[in-house]
């Protein structure tokens, strides 16, 4: 094994080069040296542990575990995955051995032939990759609840939890149901609650001087932030958003499935304060959200940025004004959800000033 300097992806960093794994050459990826002869020393201490426990098994024990597991390469079958059958009552059932690695990239290419968002499978491979980091080359199928419980340690909140094991059961699902392996282990696993806090909205105060710092500072955002801001519509979906999708005289903004998050065509009724924004003219689909949401926000004081605050206010207010059934057709959310979350955070009388928010 050795280790040298490496720059992947931009980032400089170190890279252990283990040799040949099952057929495969097998390279890790390090931020720091130190961390790289960390694994480094332990890679050598589970080999040297190896050679001593080959070294006890008798030459007729040796010889038949090498052609035993000739066999079963040569047919695909695992040994992880035969031992996990047997403990789990399916020993007639032979498990088709395929890598950590490879079962990602299947599961992966999966997704994205069903149309899932991009942002959706960006994240689940983030998830998956630091799951495996480091064992990449290891069968689908050695994967045990011990593996499972050590990875949600290690997350620092509940809701971070349950989202690793939202993520790792996809894919060890995905596996039994190709035959990779013969059950789930997180299925095992205990469900966390996660409280969820109130929504964070905007004060009546807070729009006025958010809207006016776009205006003076990063006019041509003001679109993106009154559809947000008025019209409930979602991040990424406003962040789609084309001038075409917008009927100012009709006072309509129409969401087609393909830029919905639920994939379903929506029509959103534009109050006249949002259209008075939209009239101003601007950017759409706007360019660097991110970047420039924040430059305005701080600009405008509201720091820290509460996440989804813009349409978290619109549903607040919408749903002071004009009650369950019209804010839950325009917002693309169901009515129990909207009385859950959004019902008495905001007054009538606060519900109208927002509503007088014209330029």
């Amino acid at each position: 094994m050795t280790i040298r300097p490496l720059t992947k992806n931009g980032r400089a960093g170190y890279v252990l080069d283990v040799g040949t794994v099952a057929g495969k050459r097998r390279m890790i990826f390090f931020r720091t040296k130190r961390a790289a002869e960390t694994r480094m020393g332990e890679l050598e201490r589970d080999r040297k542990a190896v050679g001593e426990d080959w070294a006890d098994l008798p030459p007729r024990e040796r010889l038949e575990v090498v052609r035993v597991l000739s066999e079963m390469r040569a047919v695909g079958v695992s040994l992880a995955g035969v031992w996990q059958a047997y403990q789990t009552g399916q020993a007639g059932k032979a498990v088709v051995s395929k890598s950590l690695d490879d079962v990602i990239k299947e599961l992966l290419a999966a997704k994205r032939q069903a149309n899932r968002r991009e942002n959706y499978l960006a994240n689940l491979q983030l998830h998956l990759e630091d799951f495996a980091k480091g064992r990449e080359g290891a069968a689908v199928a050695s994967v045990g609840l011990g593996e499972v419980e050590a990875y949600l340690a290690k997350a620092k909140s509940a809701g971070s939890r349950q989202t690793r094991l939202n993520r790792l059961s996809t894919l060890l699902s995905f596996a039994v149901r190709r035959g990779y392996m013969a059950s789930n282990p997180c299925t095992s696993v205990e469900r966390v609650n996660v409280e969820l806090p109130p929504p964070k909205i905007l004060t009546v105060p807070q729009c006025r001087a958010l809207l006016d710092a776009t205006r003076a500072s990063d006019a041509k955002l003001l679109p993106y932030i009154a559809l947000c801001l008025f019209a409930g519509v979602r991040p990424a979906e406003a962040a789609r958003l084309k001038w075409a999708d917008v009927d100012i005289a009709a006072g309509l903004l129409t969401i087609d499935a393909e830029d919905s998050k639920t994939r379903q065509r929506r029509v959103v009724e534009l109050p006249n304060v949002c259209v008075e924004w939209l009239k101003l003219g601007g950017e759409l689909p706007a360019s660097s959200v991110r970047y420039r949401l924040a430059a305005v926000a701080q600009a405008a004081g509201l720091t820290p940025w509460g996440r989804d605050c813009l349409r978290h206010s619109a549903a607040s207010y919408w749903h002071a004004m004009k009650g369950e059934v019209v804010t839950a057709r325009n917002l693309g959310h169901s009515e129990a959800m909207l009385h859950k979350h959004y019902r008495a955070l905001v007054t009538p009388a606060q519900a109208k000033a927002f509503m007088e928010l014209v330029p």
